[in-house]
């Protein structure tokens, strides 16, 4: 994912990457997504719900 690459620490990123991953269902992928985002945004709601809604999908 190139802005990944281009800046690590935007939270934002892991959010999108992880939603596509959801949609996809590959919802063991968004839950290592979705928590390595979380580390970067730990107040981040959206990205709390997905996380979850992964987990409980994984």
């Amino acid at each position: 994912m190139k802005c990944k690459e281009l800046r690590p620490k935007w939270a934002k990123a892991y959010y999108r990457k992880g939603a596509a991953l959801m949609l996809l269902k590959d919802y063991g992928g968004a839950y290592d997504i979705l928590s390595r985002g979380l580390e970067l945004d730990p107040e981040g709601e959206e990205m709390e719900k997905l996380f979850w809604e992964a987990m409980e999908l994984k």
